[in-house]
């Protein structure tokens, strides 16, 4: 069993969620698949571009998270994360080169020690400048997430399309079957299965009559094709005289084959072999309300109305945006709505316009703006907890402070520091004396 296998196994649901971090500073992007990675694991994501262009740990007060993908199943968030990390490898390792200032310089020591020199005909990046581009991946993440899911919900519909395809393809061979069925039950009924009879009957006799071994064996065999004959007449028969509400004997019944069984049993509520009922039908399983990763949950006034970060009807040119690529963002802020779409939630909606075309089962919805501690699971629930908490630890230090100053040690030492204590405090227009 994988590792993989393990982690659904006792975690059902794992790779469902995927969350994104991104660095205030640097823009830098993590991908996750739980509200509280490992540290060491998100440090592996971390990619070296020059000197003082990788951190050394994970901090809460830098990367924080921007947006929340609900998939529709955890194999295909597993998909989606595995394509999202392979996209940032390649970006990371198969760059535009573009010398810096460094490499020109040496470049031209070179060119000069060997009387040549290169041209350059624009500005250059210093290392610094170019790790701080390589760094940037807030909106090229984006445009990968975005084309990832066009990948995966496109496979997602020709499998889909391929599955309806087949069951509709097995619908129509049973019907073509079931059509075969009742032909030969017409044929039964017109006399053709008393013919088979008598036919059988003198075989039979002709096989007693003859004289050498070589014809018993050949009326032998012409016997046995004329035994399958008739049985498929008379099973032909027994079933749609079954399915019609006739009485078929239990023993001819059992001597039907398990697939003309279960092709009668599906055309009828009768049972057909009672040693072997048929299994009752599936009831539709209720599905499980969709439950909304907490960090990006959106919260709400005394009153009841929810708070967004940003305007929906927000003006993409204020984010720096081009309005020109203005994608089509089906905008759904009462949640998620079933198990066949995928929801984001974004901190700042404004985000998603880095994607030039997101596919139609996707649904966009606005998050308050929270910090990075918002992912814990007690956010809402301990935030007055604390607080009163801090306030009695604020009394109870200030109750000390005042026990210690009336003491006697307490008056003691206040007495030896006083002529030490620097004093420039304006009191009723006088200077205090230092």
């Amino acid at each position: 069993m994988s590792h993989l296998s393990k982690l659904q196994k006792r975690c059902p649901g794992h790779g469902k969620y995927i969350w994104l971090f991104s660095h205030i500073k640097t823009h830098q992007v993590l991908c996750a698949l739980s509200p509280h990675p490992k540290e060491h694991k998100m440090l592996k994501q971390l990619t070296f571009y020059g000197k003082q262009t990788q951190a050394q740990e994970i901090r809460a007060d830098l990367f924080q998270p921007f947006a929340a993908i609900v998939t529709p199943s955890p194999e295909f968030g597993m998909n989606v994360y595995q394509k999202l990390r392979e996209y940032r490898h390649v970006r990371d390792y198969q760059w535009t080169f573009r010398p810096t200032t460094k490499e020109v310089e040496e470049t031209l020591e070179k060119a000069m020690e060997e009387k040549r020199l290169p041209r350059f005909d624009q500005t250059l990046p210093t290392l610094k400048e170019r790790g701080k581009l390589l760094m940037d991946q807030k909106a090229s993440t984006i445009a990968d997430l975005a084309h990832i899911l066009s990948r995966e919900t496109k496979s997602a519909r020709i499998k889909k399309a391929r599955e309806k395809g087949k069951a509709k393809k097995a619908r129509r061979l049973k019907e073509a079957k079931w059509t075969e069925v009742k032909e030969l039950a017409l044929k039964a009924e017109a006399g053709e299965l008393q013919t088979f009879n008598s036919l059988v009957m003198r075989r039979e006799d002709a096989i007693q009559a003859a004289e050498t071994p070589k014809k018993k064996a050949l009326g032998k065999k012409g016997l046995m094709m004329l035994k399958i004959k008739r049985n498929q007449l008379l099973r032909a028969k027994e079933g749609v005289d079954f399915v019609r509400g006739l009485e078929v004997p239990l023993a001819q019944r059992l001597k039907w084959n398990q697939n003309f069984s279960a092709m009668v049993q599906s055309r009828t509520k009768r049972i057909v072999n009672p040693e072997k009922p048929p299994p009752p039908p599936e009831e539709p399983e209720e599905e499980p309300e969709e439950t909304v990763p907490r960090i990006l949950r959106k919260k709400k006034t005394k009153s009841g109305d929810p708070i967004y970060a940003t305007d929906p009807s927000k003006n993409p040119r204020s984010a720096g945006i081009d309005p020109r690529f203005t994608p089509n963002i089906r905008e759904q802020l009462d949640g998620y709505q079933g198990p066949e779409d995928i929801l984001i939630q974004w901190k700042d909606e404004s985000d998603a316009y880095y994607a030039e075309e997101w596919p139609p089962e996707v649904m966009h919805q606005h998050i308050p703006d929270t910090k990075y501690a918002a992912m814990n699971d007690t956010m809402d629930d301990t935030s007055a907890a604390e607080a009163e908490q801090q306030e009695a630890a604020e009394r109870e230090a200030e109750e000390a402070d005042e026990k210690r100053k009336n003491s006697f040690m307490g008056k003691f030492k206040d007495a030896v520091r006083a002529p030490f204590e620097m004093n420039s405090v304006k009191t009723d227009g006088q200077e205090a004396r230092r």
